[in-house]
């Protein structure tokens, strides 16, 4: 009985959705951008190892595919709904 409920859940179909992300072009070009922050955040500045500095570039990336992939989706319900 064990087996056959083991056997069931493993064939569960995969589900997929194809998602357009749009492609945002941004040139800054080498000039620094001074940007004033709230009174609630604040900068602290310290020496950062490259493997920090690398997994918050992917985190910021990921995060930013996350919020592209939710503004496609709600755009598309938007148009359905």
């Amino acid at each position: 009985m064990g087996a056959n409920e083991e056997d069931q859940e493993e064939e569960a179909p995969e589900t997929r959705i194809e998602v357009e992300i749009p492609k945002i072009n941004t040139d800054l070009g080498r000039q620094l951008h001074f940007v004033k922050l709230p009174n609630f955040l604040s900068v602290e500045t310290r020496l950062v190892s490259y493997h920090i500095l690398l997994t918050v570039t992917v985190m910021m990336s990921f995060i930013f595919i996350l919020a592209s992939i939710f503004y496609t989706l709600s755009k598309v319900l938007d148009f359905i709904l």
